[in-house]
Protein backbone atom coordinates (compact mmCIF):
# COMPACT_ATOMS: atom_id res chain seq x y z
CA UNK A 1 0.00 0.00 0.00
CA UNK A 2 1.32 3.34 -1.18
CA UNK A 3 -0.67 5.42 1.53
CA UNK A 4 -1.83 3.63 3.91
CA UNK A 5 -4.17 6.45 5.62
CA UNK A 6 -6.33 6.72 2.28
CA UNK A 7 -6.13 2.84 0.98
CA UNK A 8 -3.90 3.72 -2.01
CA UNK A 9 -2.18 0.68 -3.30
CA UNK A 10 0.87 0.91 -5.88
CA UNK A 11 -0.51 1.35 -9.42
CA UNK A 12 1.69 -1.95 -10.76
CA UNK A 13 -0.61 -3.94 -9.07
CA UNK A 14 -4.08 -2.54 -10.03
CA UNK A 15 -4.49 -4.71 -12.75
CA UNK A 16 -3.76 -8.12 -11.16
CA UNK A 17 -6.48 -10.17 -10.60
CA UNK A 18 -7.49 -12.38 -7.22
CA UNK A 19 -9.46 -15.44 -6.58
CA UNK A 20 -9.66 -14.24 -3.16
CA UNK A 21 -8.44 -11.22 -0.77
CA UNK A 22 -8.63 -10.96 3.33
CA UNK A 23 -8.97 -7.46 4.38
CA UNK A 24 -9.13 -7.61 8.38
CA UNK A 25 -9.05 -4.24 10.60
CA UNK A 26 -9.97 -3.36 13.93
CA UNK A 27 -12.87 -1.32 14.97
CA UNK A 28 -13.58 -0.30 18.70
CA UNK A 29 -17.20 -1.27 19.27
CA UNK A 30 -18.31 2.60 19.29
CA UNK A 31 -17.01 3.29 16.20
CA UNK A 32 -18.03 -0.23 14.88
CA UNK A 33 -22.18 0.81 13.38
CA UNK A 34 -20.30 3.41 11.21
CA UNK A 35 -17.74 1.26 9.78
CA UNK A 36 -20.75 -1.39 8.92
CA UNK A 37 -22.58 1.08 7.36
CA UNK A 38 -20.12 2.69 5.47
CA UNK A 39 -19.19 -1.11 4.32
CA UNK A 40 -22.96 -1.39 3.45
CA UNK A 41 -22.68 1.45 1.10
CA UNK A 42 -19.57 0.44 -0.32
CA UNK A 43 -21.01 -2.39 -1.24
CA UNK A 44 -23.67 -0.73 -4.15
CA UNK A 45 -20.55 0.54 -5.69
CA UNK A 46 -18.14 -2.06 -6.31
CA UNK A 47 -18.80 -5.27 -8.38
CA UNK A 48 -17.71 -8.28 -6.31
CA UNK A 49 -19.30 -9.64 -3.55
CA UNK A 50 -17.83 -10.06 0.31
CA UNK A 51 -18.69 -11.40 3.56
CA UNK A 52 -18.28 -9.59 6.61
CA UNK A 53 -16.67 -11.52 9.72
CA UNK A 54 -17.15 -10.04 13.13
CA UNK A 55 -14.49 -11.60 16.23
CA UNK A 56 -15.27 -10.03 19.72
CA UNK A 57 -15.48 -11.28 22.57
CA UNK A 58 -18.40 -13.04 24.85
CA UNK A 59 -19.68 -10.34 27.33
CA UNK A 60 -19.73 -11.80 31.04
CA UNK A 61 -23.63 -12.00 30.63
CA UNK A 62 -23.22 -14.38 27.19
CA UNK A 63 -23.68 -11.87 25.12
CA UNK A 64 -22.10 -10.43 22.00
CA UNK A 65 -22.26 -6.68 21.39
CA UNK A 66 -21.19 -6.84 18.10
CA UNK A 67 -24.37 -8.68 17.22
CA UNK A 68 -26.94 -6.49 18.13
CA UNK A 69 -24.65 -3.60 16.64
CA UNK A 70 -24.24 -5.30 13.30
CA UNK A 71 -28.19 -5.60 13.75
CA UNK A 72 -29.10 -1.68 14.36
CA UNK A 73 -26.59 -1.40 11.25
CA UNK A 74 -28.71 -3.61 8.78
CA UNK A 75 -27.00 -6.79 8.79
CA UNK A 76 -28.27 -9.82 9.61
CA UNK A 77 -25.47 -12.12 11.41
CA UNK A 78 -25.13 -15.84 11.60
CA UNK A 79 -25.87 -17.78 14.66
CA UNK A 80 -22.74 -19.99 13.07
CA UNK A 81 -19.81 -19.27 14.96
CA UNK A 82 -16.69 -19.90 15.94
CA UNK A 83 -15.55 -20.34 19.66
CA UNK A 84 -12.03 -19.73 20.87
CA UNK A 85 -11.61 -21.00 24.55
CA UNK A 86 -8.17 -20.42 25.32
CA UNK A 87 -7.07 -23.69 25.63
CA UNK A 88 -3.87 -23.13 24.18
CA UNK A 89 -2.99 -20.53 26.86
CA UNK A 90 -1.13 -21.54 30.02
CA UNK A 91 -3.00 -21.19 32.80
CA UNK A 92 -0.37 -19.60 34.98
CA UNK A 93 2.92 -18.14 34.62
CA UNK A 94 5.84 -19.10 35.26
CA UNK A 95 8.01 -16.47 38.01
Amino acid sequence: MVDTNTGKINEDILDEKALSAIIEFTVDNDRLREALKTLKEVSTRINTVFSVGLISRVGGDGTLPTVAIAREAGFSPRPNTKTNVGLGRPLTEEV
